[in-house]
């Protein structure tokens, strides 16, 4: 079996990021993929994969893949460094190692986060690059792209085109310029940027305006562009985000053409071609709808967008039959915090898991949204030529998905299905232990939950087995904390974190909490749930001139409620602390006066916060200290 060309969704923009100084050349594929593998297999049975591919150089196997048509799970990140002002669209960039992520913000211009070396990270460092005096307050679409070691971008800003050139490294200040001889347009909003063979081209939909722009830069993105209105395709109603995809030798774009209503463009071979456009109506769930990204995974396509108004809620499009099959659509749900939900970013693989990223215009902040891939495999993926075998520990229908030369000009993708069968079973033992205890089952000690399998040979084929169903209860997350220093007569709380439970300290009490008044090695056992866990902390004598505790409880009991410096004969003093985002939370320069976990009149929430201070002894003026660290906040 030969393989055919297909893209997931954006997946030219995913190739830039998995390798940004090459692209993808649809029509000069000279790689051909093929593997054997059985067509049905007993659950828990070795599969074994032949490779027969022809002119690869790398492999990328996913032994269960389809995972991306399944609900992800939403993280919101929040407003990382505070930038985020009326975010629209965002685009994600890899440049080498580094990970980058662009927002147009329609209050503050662009702003540049740092992801560090994955886009499963939050962002790590951020800055505002902003307006470059050229674009709007309606700064919509954006995109970046490598054209041959340079590094350019794009912007919508309501009837212009900004192009943004980096240089040689995203790190650089761009440099701006209007893309010049733009036809008339109203709001330009999506935005794509593809290289079909040696050509760039791009298009833009016009949320008031009612049409569709197409940009021809031919061999570079420096070029001014031919632009063509491509007019309004299917009675267009506002439309907005706008997605390229490459199916079965046919180029397609799908996009929000209304609100409440999507449509489909066919453009043949060729983005170059006029297209034909289809009215697909609303599939199910569109409520104004404004962000949308398609992705294809094996034989299998599927949607996402997200309605802007009221609460904000994710939607899933089932493409059944493939890009040109019957479209139904159905509402997730509200994952990941969000309001008013603008765009997605590129969709991103790390190893096997898939991220996306949307913005959010309500409250200002971003919503990662993980794909998380299938676990019934014993090996969820492999990068050589002939894979590990590996086994399946449910029945059901998986696809074997075959990727050759990822992210070069000759990539080809291949998938094969394989049916897995369950085998006779003996017997069902169920067993449930304590966190930390383990137990021998299928030949060794086990201390994860799970299935595991005791062969008994049988000349029918598949073998006979004893399947030994192992659970645990919870961990019991006793936790003294570090150990530390008791300095000027002062007394420590300490807590085991766990309520509703038995508790034995080393002096034989009884309580959940126990007071400590002078240096030694405290120890608790608790006990819940018939389990048992234990800490210890030692608590050393104080030999410095100030003591910075590190557990405070503002919980109003009189005890601990306040965290401040302890120590005599301070002259000079000032302190700052911070939230884990960096993010100012108190400053005092008055030695007595001492942090009671609030910000802005209201409670913060329970965290580690960090502190730094500043300080002079009277006994030695002049003589400047300083000292940092982190304090856990506890109610």
């Amino acid at each position: 079996m030969k393989a055919t060309f297909y893209v997931y969704p954006l997946l030219l923009l995913l190739i830039e990021i998995l390798h940004p100084l090459v692209f993808l050349n649809l029509a000069s594929a000279q790689v051909i993929a093929d593997f054997r593998i059985p067509d049905t297999i007993c659950k828990g049975t070795s599969v074994v994969i032949t490779n027969m591919t022809t002119g690869g150089s790398t492999y990328y196997w996913n032994f269960c893949s389809g995972d991306a048509s399944n609900n992800p799970i939403g993280t919101n990140l929040g407003n990382p460094g505070g930038l985020l002002d009326v975010p629209t669209y965002i685009t994600m960039v890899k440049q080498d190692n580094d990970c980058f992520s662009f927002v147009s913000c329609q209050g503050s211009g662009v702003i540049r986060y740092y992801h560090g070396n994955s886009f499963k990270n939050a962002p790590i460092n951020w800055s505002t690059l902003g307006t470059f005096g050229l674009i709007s307050y309606n700064e919509e679409g954006i995109q970046i792209k490598n054209d041959d070691g340079r590094w350019i971008g794009f912007v919508c800003s309501d009837t212009r085109l900004i192009r943004l050139d980096f240089g040689s490294s995203l790190w650089n200040t761009p440099t701006p310029s209007v893309v010049g001889n733009i036809p008339p347009q109203n709001m330009l909003h999506g935005l794509s940027v593809v290289k079909e063979e040696n050509t760039w081209i791009g298009f833009a939909t016009c949320s008031l305006g009612n049409t569709l722009l197409r940009f021809n830069f031919g061999t570079s993105l420096l070029n001014n562009p031919v632009f063509t209105d491509l007019g309004d395709k299917t009675l267009f109603d506002g439309p907005g985000a706008v997605c390229l995809l490459f199916e079965n030798n046919n180029w397609y774009a799908i996009l929000i053409a209304g609100h409440n209503y999507l449509a489909r463009l066919d453009f043949g071979n060729s983005l170059l071609n006029d297209p034909d456009g289809i009215d697909l109506g609303n599939p199910g769930g569109l409520d104004y709808a404004v962000g949308l990204t398609i992705l294809r995974d094996c034989e299998k396509t599927t949607g996402y967008y997200v309605n802007y108004l009221y609460y904000g809620k994710l939607g899933k499009l089932n493409f059944n039959g493939g890009i040109e099959g019957n479209v139904t659509g159905e509402i997730v749900g509200n994952l990941g915090d969000l309001s008013q939900p603008h765009s997605f970013s590129e969709l991103y693989r790390q190893n096997d898991t898939l991220f996306t990223y949307i913005t959010n215009r309500g409250n200002a902040t971003l919503t990662r949204l993980t794909f998380l891939p299938c676990n019934n495999s014993s090996i969820p993926s492999s990068s050589l030529y002939n894979p590990p075998i590996y086994t399946y520990n449910q029945t059901g229908t998986y696809n074997i998905n075959l990727v050759v030369n990822e992210g070069l000009p000759d990539q080809v993708n291949l998938c094969k299905k394989i049916v897995v069968i369950d085998r006779p079973s003996e017997r069902l033992i169920d067993t449930t232990l304590c966190y930390g205890d383990s137990c021998y089952s299928g030949g060794k000690w086990h201390s994860a939950s799970g299935v595991y399998y005791d062969t008994i040979p049988l000349s029918s084929g598949c073998d006979s087995i004893v399947i030994t169903t192992l659970d645990f209860k919870p961990e019991i997350p006793v936790d003294l904390g570090p150990d530390t220093t008791l300095c000027g007569g002062n007394t420590i709380l300490l807590r085991t974190g766990v309520t509703d439970a038995a508790y034995l300290w080393q002096d034989g009490s009884d309580d959940s909490v126990f007071l400590v008044v002078s240096a030694g090695h405290y120890r608790v056992i608790v006990t819940k749930n018939n389990c048992n866990a234990r800490d210890s902390v030692v608590v050393s004598a104080c030999d410095s001139q100030l003591w910075f505790p590190n557990v405070f409880t503002p919980n109003a009991d009189g005890l601990n409620d306040i965290f401040h410096a302890v120590g005599q004969g301070v002259s000079i003093f000032s302190m700052l602390i911070f939230n884990r985002w960096g993010e100012q939370v108190f400053e005092t320069d008055n030695f007595d006066h001492g942090w009671d976990g609030r910000f802005r009149e209201a409670y913060c929430p329970d965290g580690v916060y960090f502190y730094i201070a500043t300080y002079e002894m009277a006994d030695k003026p002049g003589d400047t200290h300083h000292a940092h660290g982190s304090v856990t906040l506890l109610r």
